[in-house]
């Protein structure tokens, strides 16, 4: 995977090698969008649906901003709204606080970055992406209920993500992985398998 990233290509040589000191073998798909095509392009790739929203959120006047660059207080507080947009949404604590003292600890490294969407100055959705690399990809993502409820804006949301990565020179960003609903082992949920089709 460095080696791809150094090259600046997706590199598949040898990559099954391994495998014959393996018992069980188990091959997952992800969605790599090439951050290289023209801008014109990557809006073409996407479904009839998802330009549309993206037209509807820009008409909306909603503004994404990225958090990378802003001072350690403003970090430490949209990483906090962040936090409690994913507790509200979820209704329950999914994961320990310390992974969150984490992401903000390589957010303030400027190792990740936080985007956030506002309907004038109120935060509606936010989206934490890792970067390695010249890589990125989204990590974890939260809305707010009330905008849940009347738009997706978490598209938008990920398209300036997506703009913002290819303006800084990186190569790629990962969508994330594709889960299949006839998975012998039945091990994905019924939710990865519809945010599977979703993306």
């Amino acid at each position: 995977c460095n080696l791809s990233m150094k090259k600046k290509c997706i590199n598949t040589k040898n990559v099954y090698e391994n495998l014959k000191y393996s018992n069980f073998v188990d091959v997952l798909n992800t969605f790599i969008v090439d951050l290289k095509e023209q801008d014109q392009q990557l809006f073409e790739n996407l479904s009839k649906t998802r330009k549309k929203e993206i037209s509807r959120a820009i008409k909306s006047n909603i503004k994404v901003k990225s958090i990378k660059d802003q001072n350690i207080k403003e970090i430490k507080k949209e990483m906090k709204n962040f936090r409690l947009s994913h507790l509200y949404s979820a209704k329950k604590v999914t994961r320990p606080l310390s992974t969150w003292k984490i992401m903000n600890d390589n957010l303030i490294n400027k190792n990740c970055n936080l985007f956030v969407a506002y309907i004038k100055d109120t935060p509606i959705s936010y989206l934490y992406c890792g970067e390695f690399n010249k890589m990125a990809w989204g990590w974890s993502q939260s809305n707010t209920k009330k905008i849940e409820k009347k738009d997706s804006v978490r598209h938008y949301l990920e398209w300036c993500a997506i703009e913002y990565y290819k303006k800084n020179n990186f190569n790629y960003y990962d969508i994330g992985i594709r889960y299949y609903e006839n998975d012998i082992l039945n091990k994905f949920s019924k939710k990865e398998i519809y945010i599977s089709d979703f993306k």
